[in-house]
This record gives C-alpha cells, sequence and structure tokens, in this order.
C-alpha cells in the first residue's frame, strides 16, 4: 500500500520556482544550487481528463486556449482555471509537452489510444503530400505500424475493464507493444539515413514511439512490475539517447534544403530551420523527462509501492491536476 505521505500537492514548491530556489527539469523540480531533486511531477486523473480535449496530436505547449470554455460549467472551470495556473507556476506550460503528457505519463490505455489516433489523423493527412512513389514503397509499412499500435491498446482498454485481468495479461500487452515500439525505432533509424525522409512524418513516427513506450510502463505498472518497469525504462533511454544525441540538426536542415531545391525561398529556409529545431529540442526534452521517469520508478521500487494502486491513487484524484512525489522523504 502507498504510503499517503509520498504524494503532495505542487502548490508546496511554488514560492521555490517563483524565487528561482528551486527549478524544473523534465519532470523533476531540484533545487537550484545543489541540484538535490526535492520531487516528481505526475499528472492526475483530472489533468488527464482535461488533456483529453486539448489537440494532442503533435509536440505543441498546452495551449489551454484550445479547450473551448463553453463547454464546461462553472465549476470544472473553476478546476480548469486552477490547474493552468499550477501548469503556469511550475513553467510546465511552456514545455514541448505533446502527447506524452506532463513530463512523464503513466496515462491508461484508453487515453493513449486516443492520443495515438490523433497522431494517426495526422500522418494519414500526410499521404496525399508525398510522392507517390514514396507512399507506394512506405505507406503499408507506416500503416501497419500503427495498426499494431492500435490493436495493442485496444486491448489495454478492454483489460483496463475486466476485474479479473491478471499480472501475466499486463506483461503479455507490454511485450506486445515493446515491439510496436522496437519497430518504430528501426524507421526512425533508417529514415534519417534515406533520401525518403519527411520531417512531420518523422515526428509522428517518433510520438507514436514514445507513446507505445508509455503505454509499456503503464502496463508493467498494471502487473505490480515496478521493477521490471523501471529496467525498461533504463533500457530504452539509453537506445534513444544514442540515437538522438548523434543527430546534427544543422545536417538535417542541409539536406532537406538540397531536397527541395536549387531556388528555395527564404521563407522555406527559415520554416525548415525553425521546425528541424523544434523537433530536435522537443525530443530531447522528451528523452530528458523519460529519464526523469526512470528516477521516479526507482523511487517507487525502493518505497515498495504497489505499482497498481500507484496508478489508480493518480486516476482518483479529481482536485489537483498534479501530484508529486517528495523524492528526499
Amino acid at each position: 500500500m502507498p504510503h499517503a505521505s509520498i504524494y503532495m500537492a505542487p502548490t508546496q514548491f511554488h514560492h521555490m520556482l517563483d524565487s528561482g530556489a528551486a527549478t524544473l527539469t523534465g519532470a523533476l523540480i531540484k533545487e537550484t544550487t545543489s541540484g538535490r531533486i526535492l520531487a516528481h511531477v505526475q499528472e492526475t486523473g483530472l489533468l488527464q481528463n482535461m488533456l483529453s480535449n486539448v489537440n494532442i496530436g503533435s509536440f505543441s505547449p498546452l495551449g489551454m486556449a484550445q479547450l473551448g470554455m463553453d463547454t464546461y460549467n462553472t465549476q470544472q472551470i473553476k478546476r480548469l482555471m486552477s490547474m493552468t495556473q499550477t501548469l503556469t507556476n511550475l513553467s510546465i506550460a511552456g514545455l514541448g509537452v505533446g502527447l506524452v503528457g506532463v513530463g512523464i505519463s503513466v496515462a491508461g490505455t484508453a487515453m493513449t489510444l486516443k492520443r495515438l489516433e490523433a497522431v494517426k489523423s495526422q500522418v494519414s493527412s500526410l499521404e496525399i503530400k508525398l510522392a507517390q512513389k514514396f507512399v507506394d514503397l512506405e505507406w503499408r509499412e507506416y500503416d501497419r505500424m500503427f495498426a499494431s499500435a492500435k490493436n495493442a491498446l485496444e486491448h489495454g482498454d478492454v483489460l483496463a475493464l475486466q476485474k479479473n485481468s491478471s499480472p501475466a495479461q499486463w506483461i503479455d500487452l507490454a511485450k506486445e507493444l515493446g515491439e510496436v515500439t522496437n519497430q518504430a525505432q528501426i524507421v526512425t533509424q533508417r529514415q534519417i539515413q534515406e533520401d525518403s525522409f519527411h520531417i512531420d512524418l518523422f515526428e509522428k513516427i517518433v510520438l507514436m514511439q514514445l507513446l507505445c513506450r508509455s503505454a509499456a510502463i503503464h502496463c508493467l505498472m498494471k502487473a505490480n512490475e515496478v521493477s521490471a518497469a523501471l529496467q525498461r525504462a533504463k533500457v530504452i533511454n539509453t537506445e534513444h539517447r544514442a540515437f538522438f544525441d548523434k543527430i546534427d540538426p544543422s545536417s538535417l536542415i542541409n539536406f532537406q534544403l538540397r531536397k527541395s531545391g536549387i531556388n528555395q525561398s527564404r521563407s522555406l529556409h527559415l520554416d525548415i530551420t525553425r521546425k528541424t529545431m523544434a523537433l530536435i529540442s522537443n525530443v530531447r526534452q522528451q528523452m530528458n523527462a523519460a529519464e526523469g521517469q526512470a528516477l521516479l520508478l526507482q523511487n517507487l521500487a525502493f518505497r515498495k509501492v504497489d505499482g497498481s494502486e500507484y496508478l489508480a491513487r493518480l486516476d482518483a484524484e479529481k482536485k489537483e491536476p498534479l501530484l508529486m512525489i517528495n523524492m528526499a522523504a
């Protein structure tokens, strides 16, 4: 049973963040002078419900203005405003939270499925913009990859509704999602080296990869295999870091400019540069946040916190958008 004392509302650190005594790195709050980790931010059921209404099909800031205030009652608007203020105080609103939530996510498979559908719809819109030869050769592979991810997440949605779902079923699903993650990793590695590179498509595949990774961690937590989730997070972090750290933004920009022809306009040059630098920056932010996830899992394993109960505690929180685990206690 998780100890109630390890959970905190985020307001405790507002004054430290505002004064500069503490800083937010990924999903970690650190003491500025010493670098000591004070707490780990984790989204709750309230934030997940709100995020389900945000355009989450790409890396982007939270974009609370997109929520459509007219669809909420007075109490919901008060909570939304409170959440927005909390996120602003924590300096998270400007972070490229995109699809994987605030820093990291252990969102349920139903939420992850909805996020995947947002990515898939954007990929489908790209199809008509790509050369026919590229579509014929590559599209079926991408389609199969997204279909595999969708089937796995739909299976997870069913398991979550079953009262008698077993840890073994969640572990098997984590393996299935791991296979999709590995397949996406192979595709991204190949795309970055080939003439078929398309930055928008590359971004969506990376997002799908991060989604499946997040869902696999969620499944292992549901099975109360916190140590296994920690080991998986460490392995994937090492692989991702080795791949993304080798990407040179300048080379990527020059490659796209050569591909666009010799008559590219200044505006096209600026657009390619902007999109490439934003992609690399956001991916690296997510990698930093994922390393924070490993620290969180390590903390949970050390305290012998039940993974399934931890997820239930987050999902049941409907007043605070974020909770924290005190890393020092």
